[in-house]
């Protein structure tokens, strides 16, 4: 066919199509195949006859195939039509020519490209490639989809897109641009994928650029115009080229930016072989900014009133600006000075594009969406056009927002700026938006006067109604946005700020942040962030506002945290802290971070304000809002520990990231963490008490912590500032990916050298500041040991040269608080601090400029109290003593120099903390001489005397007088210093005395009082100077006289407060009053007069070689008197007249003077007379003790008593006068100084006018006191060889004598030895003047013998007696004496007394021999009384032994004295020899056998027992036994001891054979006469307790006459048995009795008698058998002590088998296991005597006992009392024998072998064999082993005769001992065979290795 043919049959086909098209009925009527369409068509299209109607053909084919949904045609162009195809299209684009065919053509290939590249084209290729591929078309197949050359296609559009001739052209090379873009960026992806699966599949990657490789032709499109075209088209006339430029533009950047990351995708899987890591859309952003995208075509758009349009808008506006939003780089902080046009990423060019939106008309426009027509809006939007307009908004703003932070000075409300003039200017923001058009500053002015907080606020209250829940709904979306808008405007407006707090936006914010739906993740940001951060942003924003604005008060701060508060923010901020982030997330923990900085923010604010709570009620409030939160969570946490662990964790992060550790976390995460370390720190901070707010540079020279807050605040601040102190100083970081921990280094000084960025060094620095103000030294210590200190001295150097006073003294005070922890040693920071010590000390240097104005030299004397204060506190370090005293102790010395001048008020702080630095480097000897040298004295002089003017120190003001005497105190202690110092011309010693005066007070403060350590201090300062000045001189008595002692006497005089304060001192011991002598009663006393004033403080601790500071001060008053007294000047005069009060003109002060002088003499006399070596008035080493005695003490005396006689000489009779002397003891100190001869006069003279005056009544005044008491005692022993007084030491005596004797006739000496408690002093002495006389007696040459009443030795001993005597409630007297007033006596007057009651008893004898009546009763003797009251103590009684004296003794006794037969008891223990010797025991029976001359039963019973006890322990030896036995009395005391058994026992009456006379009565009528009769006898406490070990009882009624021999009965009756009485009371003599018949009975006289005494044996034998009697184990021993000696013949009472019988019924009663063991063993001297039935009873009765005593020992888990184990032993071994001895009779032997026994003696061979440790005795262990040798005889004879059974034989030998162990558990013993072989093995015993061989072999199988 002809070209013409081919080209009508094209315009026909064309022609249909386009009926078919505007019919809509294409599709059906359409049945021509693809592959034979296509190639029909297509191949015309090379012609050019043809071509223009082929491409119309074309054309409206694919318009009919898009409308009818068939892409075949479409596809059938690529694969039929290929490569030839595509570019004969592109050639009819490419023709030349710009008439209408052209462009038409032009317009038909534009628009068959739009539609083959239309996306659902594209995506639908490769299904129908794939079928056509693998059909019956294959070969017909010429391409693909690669047959588009898209760089030619896109540059052939954008020809045509720029020009205007056809509209048509022009919309539809801009729609296909788009097309373009999206196939560019499938390519794109697709090749990047390839690439993936060829590095996947391990072929090689082909290289960048290669051929065959796709590149993206985007990033052309801003070198090639493309963008510029497109931007130009979005101002278009035609709506849809505006609609397809603008998206073809967002298509652009979305294609770019999926490229982008498709390749950094394929850079990441491949490690870095292909793709890579770029942002080129920044690029396209940038162009469109340019090319005018954001301008005001952009707003046309969005103020269309097409929804669609509008839409359209903002779907292109958010293109560029959303990734500010999704891409959680663009949230991140700025850096300063940040300028977006710099920065050249893609987040750079969003910005930009922000900027200008911002800047320009969008934003009216977008703020034109959100409006309603109740604010002002023309059209209500949708909501989803809402949302996607504030979303927009939300993320221009934002991103000014954060250019306004970063850019320095925006969040100013006024600006400082410099014009070209060079002249500083202040701008407002409008201003400065002026005068910088297009700057950030310029946009935030057009968003604030646009009205956006508005529009944002009526948004957060139109959605407020709307629960949010967890969807993500339009409503919360444009809530969050809003939120976002204003946290970015309050971040960079101060306009913004003000009008939110009019608002009252804040409660809003938290009210809208409560929506649990706001906690979760946002869905459009991209950091994870909570949909509330906007919020939480604003809220925190706005509260730090308020805390920053200079005209809010405390109360409006107050009223506004408690608004926050209880709008629930801490529940809020908890909730934010508590949730739980992926912190190693890139992404996702930066809005988590994010977060948790805003709400940290918040909580700075909030504990900031809280801190500020004068009151504490809204700091109250806040803590209990913190516990109830708290306590709300399980387990309870608080939001402290929550921020404290977020800069813990943060803080390490941040680290790691500093550190490289986190090498993979991009930019924004690394500013994330940064903004929370900060804000953390910052929270921390206001939680540890800060005050500062964050950024304020207003300086606060006063860094303290506050006094007088709750102490529970301090507490919870204190715990903060410790867990905050161990974050800081040791931070733990944990590391996942190694799954361990690893300490790191501190962070802090990391932080304070900006390692964390520039705001977290001010945050650090306020935390630290915080942590030293609130914290403790433990703390300051770690804080200190972390490195701070070099960072802080550098900025203290930088501080001071830049002129930063708030950052100079803000690291002073870190200095300050940490610099005394620093120890020395490397990296301690030592010389860091040294080096902020001579900083400080440079300061100090300043000179002091009188003409400065006053604000600038309040300033420069702030700063140096600041540096003054620094060194206080490091003088606290020893380490830093050094370099102050070198450094800084000239520069304080040259401060105090200049600073004393301008008097006490000014500077007295500063000074005081100079003053401290000063005291505590001086504790080094070669400081304190260097402050002397360098004339620190005279200032501190000054200082003392400023501080204590007045009446005394003021509470308030005596730190710096007491400073300062505290400096001269360690100079002076400083030989070396002191000289150097030159106390007296530089004025110290004047003002020590002003101070001591001025310090005197008699209400000291408790505990402590500073006047006390002036006291001290001054105290020793004066003995210190006074020594040199004594070292100095060659004698003492130069030093008396010396010209320092003269200035210091003329110092004292002109202080008179300071002599009087010394005087007032010595007085104190007088407890300034004393008792009236003459006032009946005993409380009237006198009042010594307060002329003196106060004394001064004790203070109990060394001070000048004193004990105390009162002793330093009488030493001192002594030095001073001794001065007065040496030396003949006005000075001394004057010193003593005001010793001695001589002042005052009216009368009543003259008497009071007088009588004051008069008791300071009497006083200071007395406090003399001590003891030399414990003078009051000597130090405890004083060198010159010798001195003292022979010069000072005499003179001071003589100057003293001369002032006392004055006195007395005007009025003795004063009664004052009189009780004072009384008191204070006068008499004795003149009668002590007698042996003075240089005071003897003046002695006697005293004396004399005392008693002179009225000598009836003043001899009372030697009985007074004590001391003189004592001191006549002395006197009255004085040494006759020694002269006193002249007079010789016997004619002291006498007179003493004759003052004791008048005092004894009137009474006064007892009760005065009573009252004082002296009389252990007063015996002794009385003894010695009783030896005295002795002496004298020996001496007395005459004939004449004086008796013993009228010697002197008989009245001391009178004497004596009635000091010892006391008297009874009942009004009996007796003597009573301590042991050592006994032993005393004894040693000293025994032998005298022993001899003064023999010789009474002689001349009695005497007189009796001439039948005269003595007229005293020798009983009533004073030395009888004496001898029996030092009888009763037991270290006496053997002096008395000792010296013969129990002679006199039993003298007594044989008198009827029982204390006397109890002493003789008692001495005879040990030696009863010595009573037998001189025939005591003839005297003590004799009380037995005179019974009948007692008063009472009870008291002969008394007797008895004392005497019997006494027999029976002479008894004890042959000598004594034999002495008493063959004593004549012993028969008359055995039937008393008989008598008093047998009254115990009712025996029968006995039948009558010869009736006696009538005269005489029957037995048994007595008997019966006794039975009706009651005696009972009542405890009597005076009785003398029985021997020791007895127990006490009392007596029982008194026992009828012995009934005489027993009676016989008739045959056919049977007597009735005797039986036992009752008796109520002890047995005290009964038992005393049995010992003592037990102790005669060895002699064969007195056993006869014994068992010839029927009835006294059958009460014997009921005593023991019956369980009533109270003597049950007493008689028992008797018994058995009787039974050897026993038989069995016919009538004898005691026979054996009675005793049999009775020890049969005596062991079923309870015995001890002493009286058992005796019993066996007592049964074992007749046991083989017995009958066989008597045998069998008695083995019946032991065998179990023999068990129970083994199972005690053993078996039982209880082991019991020692005393129920007492004696076990050998009651085991007495046991045993008798049992082994009953084995060899037959009738016994079944008992013997019985079971139980048996296994008993088994169980104690295996405990006995398995024992390995015994705590018993080595006695017992051996009775035990003998016991057990006899078990194994028993065992042996039993097992080996064959007569037992078997079974039982075997049975016994597998007995099995469980073994009680006391504390442990129960022990299982070694069975019976493996005892026998440790027996065996053992070898200890024969006998027992024998007889167990022997069992073994017997029983072995």
């Amino acid at each position: 066919a002809t070209a013409s043919n081919v080209a009508a049959a094209l315009s026909g086909l064309t022609s249909d199509l386009d009926g078919l098209l505007q019919s809509g009925e294409g599709e059906s009527k359409l049945t021509i195949p693809t592959h034979v369409l296509i190639p029909s068509v297509c191949k015309h299209l090379a012609l050019r006859q043809t071509s223009d109607r082929a491409v119309r053909c074309i054309a409206s084919l694919l318009a009919l195939g898009s409308i009818v949904g068939k892409h075949e045609y479409a596809h059938g162009i690529y694969l039929f039509g290929g490569s030839e195809a595509m570019d004969n299209i592109l050639q009819l684009l490419e023709r030349n020519g710009s008439d209408r065919k052209t462009l038409f053509i032009q317009e038909q290939a534009a628009r068959a490209i739009f539609y083959l590249t239309d996306s659902s084209v594209t995506s639908t290729f490769a299904s129908a490639e794939s079928s056509a591929m693998t059909g019956e078309f294959q070969k017909m197949v010429k391409g693909s989809l690669e047959s588009l050359d898209m760089q030619r296609t896109l540059r052939n559009m954008l020809d045509h897109a720029g020009g205007s001739k056809n509209p048509n052209l022009q919309r539809w090379a801009a729609s296909t641009i788009r097309n373009l873009v999206g196939e560019d960026q499938r390519r794109s992806v697709m090749a990047n994928n390839d690439i993936a699966a060829m590095v996947a599949s391990g072929e090689e990657i082909p290289p960048p650029g290669a051929s065959g490789a796709y590149q993206s032709f985007l990033p052309q499109l801003v070198s090639t115009g493309g963008i510029m075209i497109l931007c130009s088209l979005i101002g278009s006339d035609d709506a849809d080229t505006r609609a397809h430029a603008m998206g073809a533009l967002g298509a652009t950047i979305n294609a770019t930016r999926a490229i982008d990351g498709s390749l950094g995708a394929l850079h990441e899987m491949t490690g870095g072989q292909a793709g890579a890591i770029q942002e080129t859309d920044g690029d396209i952003v940038r162009a469109i900014v340019n090319g005018g995208g954001c301008g005001g075509s952009l707003s046309q758009l969005l103020l269309s009133a097409d929804n669609q349009v509008a839409r359209m808008g903002c779907d292109f506006a958010a293109s560029l600006v959303m990734p500010l939003l999704k891409d959680p780089r663009g949230t991140a902080t700025l850096p300063p000075s940040y300028d977006c046009s710099n920065d050249h990423s893609a987040l750079g060019a969003c910005r930009e594009a922000a900027l200008a939106m911002a800047s320009g008309s969008c934003l009216p426009a977008l703020l034109g969406l959100l409006r309603d027509p109740e604010l002002g809006g023309r059209i209500d939007r949708p909501m989803e056009l809402k949302q996607r307009g504030i979303e927009t908004l939300a993320a221009i703003v934002m991103s000014v927002g954060e250019m306004g932070k970063a850019h320095p000075g925006t969040t100013l409300e006024a600006i400082q700026v410099i014009t070209e003039e060079g002249v500083t200017q202040e701008l407002s923001l409008g201003e400065m938006g002026k005068a910088h058009p297009g700057t950030t500053l310029e946009a935030i002015q057009v968003i604030t006067e646009e009205g956006v907080i508005p529009i944002m606020l009526a948004v957060l209250e139109s959605s407020t109604s709307q629960s949010l829940s967890n969807r993500d709904t339009p409503s919360s979306r444009i809530r969050e946005s809003a939120g976002i808008v204003l946290s970015a405007m309050t971040q960079c407006s101060g306009d913004a700020l003000t009008e939110l707090q009019s608002c009252h936006a804040i409660s809003q914010m938290l009210a809208s942040m409560t929506d649990p739906g706001m906690s979760i993740t946002s869905t459009l940001r991209g950091d994870g962030a909570p949909r509330c951060l906007g919020m939480l942003h604003t809220a925190a924003s706005l509260l730090n506002d308020s805390w920053r604005q200079e005209d809010m008060t405390s109360s409006d701060l107050m009223d506004r945290l408690i608004e926050v508060v209880d709008a629930g923010a801490v529940s809020v901020l908890s909730r934010i802290l508590f949730t739980k982030m992926d912190w190693d997330s890139q992404d996702k923990a930066v809005g988590a971070m994010k977060a948790r900085d805003a709400a940290c923010r918040m909580l700075c604010a909030i504990f900031g304000i809280a801190s500020m709570d004068s009151e504490g009620f809204a700091q109250g409030r806040l803590y209990e809002t913190v516990d109830a939160d708290a306590y709300a969570r399980n387990p309870p946490r608080n939001v402290m520990t929550a921020t404290l662990g977020i800069l813990q964790r943060s803080a390490g992060i941040a680290r790691n990231v500093m550190l490289g550790a986190k090498h993979d976390c991009g930019p924004h995460y690394h500013a994330a963490v940064m903004d929370l370390v900060e804000s953390a720190l910052l929270a921390v901070a206001s939680m540890c008490g800060s005050k500062l707010l964050p950024g304020s540079q207003r300086a606060d020279l006063s860094i303290k912590s506050d006094e007088g807050e709750r102490e529970d605040f301090k507490i919870r601040r204190q715990e903060v500032c410790g867990v905050a102190c161990d974050v800081l100083v040791h931070v733990k970081e944990s590391r996942s990916s190694s799954r361990y921990q690893q300490q790191q280094q501190a962070l802090l000084p990391t932080m304070l050298v900006g390692g964390f960025g520039e705001g977290s060094l001010t945050a650090a620095f306020r935390l630290a500041l915080a942590i030293a103000q609130n914290g403790n030294m433990e703390q300051h210590a770690k804080l200190a040991m972390s490195g701070i200190l070099a960072p802080i001295s550098d900025s203290l150097r930088s501080a001071l040269s830049q002129g930063d006073l708030f950052k100079f003294s803000a690291a002073l005070a870190l200095v300050r608080f940490c610099g005394p922890h620093v120890a020395a040693g490397e990296g301690s920071g030592l010389q860091s601090v040294r080096d902020a010590i001579r900083v400080a000390t440079g300061v100090l240097k300043a000179p002091f400029d009188p003409h400065l104005p006053l604000e600038q030299y309040q300033k420069q004397e702030a700063i140096k109290a600041e540096c003054v204060s620094a060194l206080e506190a490091l003088s606290s370090n020893s380490s830093l003593w050094s370099s102050i005293s070198k450094d800084a102790l000239p520069a304080i010395g040259s401060y105090l120099h200049s600073s004393a001048e301008l008097g006490v008020e000014h500077g007295r702080e500063t000074r005081c903390a100079a003053l401290r630095a000063i005291v505590r480097i001086m504790r080094l000897q070669s400081h304190a001489v260097s402050a002397a040298r360098a004339r620190l004295c005279e200032p501190l002089a000054k200082l003392v005397a400023q501080g204590t003017q007045g009446d005394g120190l003021s509470d308030e003001k005596d730190e710096m007088p007491l400073l300062a005497l505290e400096i001269i105190h360690v100079i002076a202690t400083n030989p070396e210093a002191r000289r150097a110092a030159r106390f007296l011309e530089s004025g110290v010693i004047t003002a020590v005395c002003h101070a001591l005066g001025n310090a005197a007070t008699d209400t000291p403060k408790k505990p402590t009082d500073s006047r006390a350590d002036v006291t001290f201090w001054g105290l020793n300062i004066l003995h210190l100077f006074l020594a040199d000045s004594h070292a100095g001189a060659p004698s003492f008595q130069v030093a008396l006289q010396s010209p320092t002692a003269s200035s210091f006497v003329a110092i004292a005089a002109s202080q008179p407060n300071f002599v009087k304060s010394l005087c007032s001192t010595m007085l104190l011991k007088t407890g300034m009053k004393f008792n009236n002598m003459e006032a009946e009663g005993q409380d009237e006393f006198y009042d010594v007069p307060k002329s003196y004033g106060p004394p001064l403080v004790r203070v109990e601790e060394e001070c000048a070689g004193y004990e105390n500071t009162h002793l330093a001060a009488l030493g001192m008053l002594f030095t001073l008197a001794v001065y007065g007294c040496a030396m003949d000047s006005s000075a001394c005069s004057a010193v003593w007249r005001i010793m001695l009060c001589k002042t005052g003109t009216k009368t009543s002060e003259l008497d009071d003077n007088r009588r004051l002088g008069a008791t300071f003499c009497a006083q200071f006399l007395r406090m003399l007379l001590e003891d030399s070596k414990e003078s009051s008035f000597l130090r405890k080493k004083e060198p010159r003790r010798k001195d003292f005695e022979t010069i000072s003490r005499p003179i001071v005396r003589h100057r003293l008593l001369e002032s006392l006689k004055a006195t007395l000489s005007q009025d003795a009779s004063d009664p004052f006068i009189v009780s004072m002397l009384v008191a204070f003891e006068v008499p004795r100190v003149c009668l002590t100084i007698w042996q003075d001869p240089a005071l003897t006069d003046l002695a006697f003279g005293v004396i004399k006018m005392m008693v002179s005056s009225n000598e009836d009544d003043f001899v009372h005044i030697f009985v007074e006191s004590k001391s003189t008491l004592l001191s006549l005692f002395d006197m009255l022993n004085a040494d006759s060889s020694v002269e006193e007084s002249g007079q010789k030491a016997d004619e002291i005596r006498s007179a003493v004598a004759s003052i004791l004797g008048s005092l004894a006739e009137n009474g006064l000496l007892a009760e005065a030895v009573e009252k004082f408690g002296v009389r252990s002093g007063a015996v002794a002495a009385l003894a010695a003047a009783c030896l005295a006389d002795e002496v004298e007696e020996m001496h007395d040459d005459s004939e004449d013998v004086t008796a013993t009443d009228a010697t002197m030795s008989s009245r001391c001993m009178q004497c004596l007696v009635e000091l010892c005597t006391v008297e009874d409630k009942a009004g009996t007297k007796s003597i009573k004496l301590a042991a050592d007033e006994a032993t005393a006596i004894a040693q000293r007057l025994g032998q005298k007394i022993c001899q003064m009651v023999i010789s009474r008893f002689l001349e009695r004898a005497k007189l009796q021999q001439f039948d005269v009546e003595d007229e005293h009763d020798v009983m009533d003797a004073p030395d009888v009384k004496m001898l029996c009251g030092i009888a009763q103590h037991g270290n006496a009684l053997r002096v008395l032994a000792s010296i013969g004296g129990l002679h006199a003794l039993s003298l007594i006794a044989a008198e009827g004295n029982l204390s006397a037969v109890v002493a003789l008891k008692d001495a005879c223990k040990d030696d009863p020899s010595i009573l037998v010797d001189v025939d005591g025991h003839v005297s003590v029976m004799k009380l037995i056998v005179d019974g009948e001359h007692y008063e009472s039963e009870d008291a002969r019973r008394k007797t008895d027992t004392a005497a019997f006890d006494l027999l029976a322990n002479l008894c004890v030896t042959a000598k004594g036994r034999k002495a008493v036995a063959t004593a004549e009395q012993c028969d008359v005391c055995m039937d008393r001891a008989f008598e008093l058994i047998s009254s115990l026992v009712d025996h029968p009456p006995e039948a009558e054979e010869d009736p006696e006379p009538e005269s005489e009565p029957e037995p048994q009528d007595l008997l019966a006469e006794l039975e009706e009769e009651e005696y009972v006898a009542e405890d009597d406490e005076d009785m003398v307790p029985p021997e020791a070990g007895t127990a006490p009882l009392a007596p029982p009624f008194a026992p009828p006459p012995y009934p005489g021999p027993p009676p016989s009965y008739p045959a056919g009756v049977s007597p009735k048995k005797p039986t036992l009485k009752s008796v109520k009371g002890s047995l005290v003599a009964e038992e005393s009795a049995l010992l003592f018949l037990s102790s005669v009975a060895r002699v064969e006289k007195c056993r006869s008698q014994i068992l010839a005494n029927e009835t006294f044996a059958e009460s014997s034998l009921v005593l023991a058998t019956n369980p009533g009697s109270k003597l049950h184990a007493q008689t028992t021993s008797f018994l058995i002590y009787l039974a050897p000696y026993t038989s069995n013949a016919k009538g004898d009472v005691l026979s054996s088998d009675r005793l049999a019988e009775t020890f049969v019924a005596s062991l079923k009663l309870p015995l001890p296991n002493k009286v058992v063991a005796s019993m066996a063993d007592g049964i074992g001297t007749f046991f083989d005597g017995l009958s066989a039935n008597d045998q069998v009873d008695l083995v019946k009765s032991l065998a179990p006992l023999w068990i129970g005593i083994v199972r005690k020992f053993t078996v039982a888990r209880n082991t019991g009392k020692e005393a129920d184990r007492a004696d076990g032993a050998i009651m085991a071994y007495n046991l045993s024998t008798l049992l082994l001895r009953s084995c060899s009779k037959a009738h016994l032997r079944e008992i013997v072998g019985a079971k139980d026994v048996l296994t008993a003696m088994i169980h104690s061979v295996q405990w006995r064999a398995d024992t390995l440790k015994s705590s018993m005795s080595a006695e017992d262990q051996l009775a035990w082993d003998a016991a057990v040798d006899n078990s194994l005889n028993v065992l042996a004879m039993s097992l080996c005769n064959g007569a037992m059974d078997p079974k039982t034989s075997t049975a016994l030998m597998k007995t099995t001992l469980v073994m009680a162990r006391p504390g442990k558990a129960p022990r299982k013993a070694s069975d019976f065979p493996t005892a026998l072989k440790r027996f065996v093995d053992g070898k200890k015993s024969p006998t027992a290795v024998m007889t167990a061989k022997r069992i073994l072999q017997y029983t072995s199988p």
